[in-house]
């Protein structure tokens, strides 16, 4: 797994495969968003809340979050070796991402969850 994080060893091609079904699948999160939006209208918090209780709903949330997480650590990757040269800055950019993520995975899931 740590392998698969850090890219050392890794193919471009399981990179680009990895990024184009994370973003289908985020494309389709955002459609059921979108049209439960638009078949709840005037939306209120009862619903909101209600439609997000639902067990298949939060594990489907918690599935895209990780798709999220795995999109934007290859994106900003990428982004880090190509225009960031020195070691020592890359590394901290990268460590940076890295604990930004993790902490958007951690309070994500408090919020989904209701810890």
């Amino acid at each position: 797994m740590l392998i698969y994080l850090t890219n050392l060893n890794a193919s471009g091609l399981r990179d680009w495969v990895t990024q184009r079904v994370s973003a289908v699948l985020l494309a389709i999160y955002s459609f059921i968003l979108v049209s439960f939006l638009f078949t709840h209208h005037p939306l209120n918090y009862h619903q909101w809340h209600t439609f997000f209780m639902q067990s298949w709903m939060q594990i489907f949330t918690l599935f895209i979050l990780f798709s999220l997480l795995f999109h934007a650590w290859i994106g900003l990757w990428i982004m880090g070796t190509d225009y960031i040269k020195p070691v020592c800055i890359r590394f901290f950019f990268q460590f940076f991402v890295i604990f930004t993520l993790l902490t958007c995975l951690i309070v994500a899931c408090m919020i989904i969850w209701g810890f």
